[in-house]
């Protein structure tokens, strides 16, 4: 079975310090400390801005988009402030903390000390410090620790990918929201220690202990591109397109992408979306967002995507699969891994159902036509991007197409970023509606009975299933939230807690129901009850249907 996770794809190679990377229309001409800045990595500019902006709360307020703040507690916040610290919005809780770190997967050797060295719709990884002579040994030589989203709170069947163990923030936060989506951070954003109320690097011998608070700094990528283009054959080039710049190119194809395969946390992710990004990978989903109330690797398959990776990465793991875009350096290069704008401080998780242009998207040409949406494909299909695979998939659409080449390009399609964005999502969190619901002990026994009169409801509405016997607690496997008998969310592990965004439905009634399933998926317990939605324009309030 083909299956593998960003993590695997790691190497154990010496990379080398890359050349600059910069727009063609840029000056080449430098002198003194700025050509030494120049020729350095992206992310020694990051640090480079954050040592002259005196300490990291204190850098210049538009450097940074934002920041998230974890206290690794039971029941600790998950924080994100979109104004330098100053103030917090709460968007999670802490289920189990961390109590101590363990060795990186091996890319993360390419992250700088101190840094996300991945994000992903399954977990954030942390690159806390070097490792000592105390520690385990480990081909990356450094320590991590992981923020999780609940689905992953056990790994599930056939999971490839790190294993963070007590090295893990456990949250309540599902897979694909939140700080595991458009609130996630880019590779290489500072990750620092909150001591007093300052911001300060890791100890050289740090263990999580119960109470640390850990702060990501989320900043704007300078020059974000417009869209990157690969051109999906041996020798294609892969170039970035900025406004008003001409087209730059960052890399090569040495061998393109063919197939698709199952890879964790895809079924959480959506179609054409960025699924990882880590120093050694990009993930991208071909899979649509699961509505099964199993858990990745469980019934039917629900994971699909493929993934780009540098040529010494890929080298060294050896993996040849078709699944696998292989980038390597331009001539005068140096490597790609760890290096920008592929694998660090570019690409991130966002998508916004409301708005295209703060979503990150992955589109494809097929026969070097126009550009259209990447294709839903699932599960292991070796020649999903060739010609014939391609025919067969839209026959079952019902569309009679004759292709002959396959999938000629892919782009990565970059959102917009700024912080009005950030605000609108911290506003989700910010103001719940009045509605919350309690599953209790009296209702586990028989089906619900009718949902009764409507409750007026506006904005977000956090929908609580709480058990008063922690015995009735331990029967449960799932619960499922419908909305006019539409899955909405599908939840694992306590507490069973979901924010239900109203200012999506149309205004007027909707039926709501929470309903609890043991692991043979028999029904447990129900709880019906009728929401009548009352959102103002100004909020995204559409007329009744």
């Amino acid at each position: 079975m083909l299956l593998r996770d960003h993590e695997q794809c790691a190497a154990d190679a010496a990379g080398r310090l890359p050349q600059a990377w910069r727009p063609a229309n840029s000056s080449p001409r430098r002198s003194g400390l700025r050509r030494v800045l120049w020729a350095a990595p992206w992310w020694v500019l990051l640090l480079f801005a954050i040592v002259t902006g005196a300490s990291a709360q204190n850098a210049p307020e538009s450097e940074e988009l934002y920041r998230i703040r974890v206290t690794n507690a039971v029941g600790g916040a998950v924080e994100v402030s979109g104004d330098g610290g100053q103030t917090y919005t709460p968007v999670g809780k802490v289920v189990t903390p961390a109590t101590r770190l363990i060795q990186g997967f091996a890319a993360s050797r390419w992250a700088p000390v101190g840094s996300v060295a991945a994000t992903a719709i399954h977990g954030l990884r942390l690159k806390v410090r070097n490792s000592t002579p105390k520690d385990p040994k480990g081909v990356a030589n450094c320590m991590m620790m992981s923020l999780v989203p609940r689905e992953f709170h056990t790994i599930p069947k056939g999971y490839g990918g790190h294993r963070p163990g007590n090295s893990g923030i456990y949250t309540d936060t599902p897979a694909g929201q939140g700080i595991f989506r458009n609130l996630a951070p880019l590779v290489a954003s500072p990750v620092r220690l909150e001591s007093e109320g300052r911001l300060v690097p890791f100890p050289a011998d740090y263990q999580p202990r119960v109470g640390d608070r850990i702060v990501i700094l989320v900043y704007l990528p300078p020059m974000l591109p417009r869209e990157i283009v690969f051109e999906n054959w041996k020798g294609g080039l892969v170039t970035a397109h900025f406004e008003g710049r001409d087209p730059h190119p960052v890399a090569r194809v040495a061998r393109p992408v063919l197939g698709i395969g199952r890879y964790d946390g895809t079924a959480y992710t959506g179609v054409g979306r960025i699924n990882t990004n880590h120093c050694g990978v990009i993930t991208v989903s071909t899979a649509p967002v699961s509505g099964s109330l199993l858990p990745e690797g469980q019934g039917s398959e629900r994971r699909g995507g493929f993934q780009i990776e540098p040529a010494d990465h890929a080298r060294d793991v050896s993996y040849n699969a078709p699944q696998v875009m292989v980038v390597e350096p331009l001539e005068g290069q140096g490597a790609l891994e760890g290096q920008p704008p592929l694998f660090a401080g570019y690409i991130g998780l966002q998508w916004d159902p409301r708005s295209v242009a703060h979503s990150l998207g992955v589109e494809v040409k097929i026969d070097n036509g126009p550009w259209e949406p990447m294709p839903e494909l699932v599960g292991v299909m070796n020649d999903a991007f060739a010609a014939s695979a391609l025919m067969r998939h839209f026959r079952k659409l019902g569309v009679a197409r004759r292709i002959t080449s396959g999938v000629t390009h892919l782009r990565l399609v970059f959102p917009r970023l700024d912080r009005a964005a950030v605000a609108r999502y911290l506003a989700e969190y910010a103001t719940p509606g009045p509605a919350e619901t309690t599953l209790g002990e009296e209702e586990m026994a028989g089906p619900a009975g009718p949902a009764g009169p409507a409750t007026p409801v506006h904005g977000v509405i956090t929908l609580n299933a709480s058990f008063r016997n922690p015995e009735d607690l331990q029967r449960i496997a799932v619960v499922t939230v419908y909305v006019d008998g539409r899955i909405v969310a599908i939840m694992n592990v306590a507490p069973f807690r979901h924010q239900l965004d109203t200012r999506r439905l149309p205004n007027g009634r909707h039926e709501v129901e929470l309903r609890a399933l043991d692991g043979q998926g028999g029904i447990v317990a129900q709880k019906k009850m009728s929401i009548m939605v009352e959102n103002a324009a100004s909020e995204g309030g559409a007329p009744a249907s």
